[in-house]
């Protein structure tokens, strides 16, 4: 969603923190991942996000 060339609505924006709630990050909230994405070059690579995600699950 982030990562797409349109600007996501807000209907987007509800189910990517759905999923990312689903992940149980406990040191990692929603917005701090939003500003951790919004941060990255756009298009954003698989190998990014997987490296992001990565930092993540370390974290907790």
């Amino acid at each position: 969603v982030l990562a797409g060339s349109e600007r996501p609505i807000k209907r987007h924006d509800q189910k990517l923190q759905a999923y990312f709630n689903r992940c149980k990050f406990q040191k990692v909230s929603f917005e701090l991942a939003k500003e951790n994405m919004a941060k990255l070059k756009m298009p954003v690579s698989f190998l990014d996000a997987k490296s992001i995600v990565s930092d993540w699950v370390d974290a907790g």
